[in-house]
């Protein structure tokens, strides 16, 4: 069957091109459900994180920290860019976080700074129980600020205001 795309010349499918055809519909079908959970949000435990988590996230530490403010995160490298893409100057104060134990409900939460802040992946590695996590962390005088897929604890006080949402 010849093909004929506005004034360029007839062109006839070859055999080779059915395979190829072929491989590319089934790598589609193949990687759909993958390709939905990166840029879909609000699948727990499947990777899908709104922006608007790591936007508020960032928006709140930037106006509210304080300058000697450490920023620790449950999370690993490649990750932090979801703070340090909405304000790169946050990731020099920015840190991976590990429990002995491996759970991050049985942190020692005397051995932060006065205004440093765990940012916590609630699907991350570590959590373990999220209630005990804002249950310890609350009773120690932390400030809890919840953005769905990511709990943001606060030790002390602001050093700004918080953004209205």
């Amino acid at each position: 069957m010849a093909v004929l795309l506005h004034g360029l010349p007839a062109v006839t499918p070859s055999l080779g091109t059915r395979p190829v055809l072929v491989l590319a519909v089934g790598w589609l079908i193949m990687s759909w459900a993958p390709i939905v959970r990166v840029y879909e949000s609000g699948i727990p435990n499947m990777g899908g994180m709104a922006k608007d988590d790591w936007r508020g996230v960032t928006q709140l530490i930037s106006t509210t920290a304080c300058p000697d403010a450490g920023f620790y995160v449950n999370i690993p490298d490649h990750y932090q860019f979801g703070i340090g893409y909405y304000n790169p100057k946050l990731l020099p104060r920015t840190q991976f976080l590990t429990s002995p134990t491996g759970n991050l409900s049985d942190l020692m939460v005397g051995s932060f700074g006065p205004h440093d802040w765990l940012v916590v992946l609630v699907y991350g590695p570590g959590v373990g129980s999220l209630d005990q996590l804002s249950s310890t962390m609350t009773a120690s005088g932390w400030t809890e600020h919840d953005f769905t897929a990511i709990r943001a604890y606060q030790h002390g006080v602001s050093c700004g205001t918080r953004p209205s949402p």
